[in-house]
C-alpha cells in the first residue's frame, strides 16, 4: 500500500461479515490473540498491522491518514464494508478511517481512545536508536506494557513477544518502528466524531491511565451519528488482554438508528 507491505492475519468465513481489528501503537495482531477464537465462529475476522509494526514495512513518516489509507486498502480488497474495531491508537486510527472513508466502515468500535486534545503536533518521547540483544530471552526480559499494567497470561505474554521480535545479524532486537513514535498532527478527534454517522460502541477500561477524564461528555456532545458508551469494571487500558471474553460479548452491543447512551468511562 502506496509503497508498503502490510501484514494482515485473518480467522473465520470470509463469507460472514467482516471485523477488522486495529492494534494500537508498538503492538501487532497477536494483541487480539484472546478474542479471535470467539469472534471468528460468528464473523470473518481480519487483523491488520499497521505500517511500523509487526510484519508490516516501515515507511520514512507515519500519520493518522496514512495509518487509517491502510484500514480502508484491507477493506476495500475484502469487496465490502466492514466493522472496525480499533484500540488504543487503533481506536483513534479506526475514528480517522471511519470520517475519511465513510463507504467503507459500517459500524466502529473503539476500546480506549479518546486522548486529551492538543493542538499542534502530537509529540512522543524522542525514538531511541535501534538496539540489539544477544539472546531472545535477554529481549524478552525487557518487554512491558505501556501504560504500565501487569503483563497478561505467559502463554498469551510470549505470543505478544514472538509476533514482535527478529533476529538480525546484529542480535535480537523488536520489529516495530521506533520512528512511528514520532510527531504527527493532532487528529482533531472531536471534529471528526462529528463526521461519523456509522453505529459507534466506545467501551472504556475503568481504570485506564492513558484516557482523559472528559471522554464521555466530549463524545456526548460531538457525535454525528448513533453511539453507546459501556465501562468494564476492573480493567485497566489493555483490557482486551485483560477480559479476551468480556471484550468479545462487548461487540455485540451496538446502538440503533437514532440512539444515544452516555456513561461515565
Amino acid at each position: 500500500m502506496d509503497g508498503a507491505r502490510i501484514a494482515v492475519w485473518s480467522a473465520g468465513d470470509p463469507a460472514k461479515d467482516t471485523l477488522i481489528l486495529v492494534h494500537g501503537f508498538g503492538a501487532n495482531h497477536a494483541w487480539w490473540a484472546g478474542m479471535v477464537p470467539l469472534l471468528a465462529t460468528e464473523h470473518h475476522v481480519a487483523m491488520i498491522e499497521l505500517s511500523g509494526n509487526g510484519r508490516s514495512d516501515h515507511r520514512s513518516s507515519y500519520d493518522w491518514q496514512i495509518w487509517a489509507a491502510e484500514v480502508a486498502a484491507v477493506i476495500d480488497r475484502l469487496g465490502a464494508p466492514a466493522t472496525v474495531v480499533g484500540h488504543s491508537m487503533g481506536g483513534v486510527v479506526a475514528v480517522v478511517a471511519a470520517a475519511s472513508h465513510p463507504a467503507l466502515v459500517e459500524r466502529l468500535v473503539v476500546f480506549d481512545a479518546y486522548p486529551r486534545p492538543r493542538p499542534g503536533l502530537r509529540r512522543h518521547p524522542r525514538p531511541q536508536p535501534r538496539r540489539y540483544y544477544r539472546s531472545r530471552e535477554e529481549l524478552a526480559e525487557r518487554f512491558r506494557l505501556l501504560p504500565a499494567q501487569e503483563l497478561p497470561a505467559p502463554e498469551l505474554t510470549r505470543l505478544l513477544i514472538d509476533a514482535n521480535v527478529e533476529e538480525t545479524p546484529r542480535g535480537w532486537t523488536w520489529r516495530r518502528d521506533e520512528a512511528a513514535r514520532g510527531e504527527y498532527a493532532d487528529p482533531a478527534l472531536d471534529r471528526l466524531v462529528s463526521q461519523i454517522d456509522c453505529p459507534t460502541t466506545w467501551i472504556f477500561s475503568q481504570h485506564s491511565e492513558h484516557l482523559h477524564e472528559l471522554a464521555a461528555p466530549r463524545i456526548t456532545e460531538h457525535s454525528g451519528g448513533p453511539y453507546v458508551m459501556v465501562s468494564v469494571p476492573g480493567t485497566h487500558h489493555h483490557l482486551i488482554l485483560e477480559e479476551p471474553a468480556v471484550c468479545s460479548a462487548l461487540l455485540a452491543i451496538s446502538p440503533g438508528p437514532g440512539t444515544t447512551s452516555g456513561g461515565d468511562p
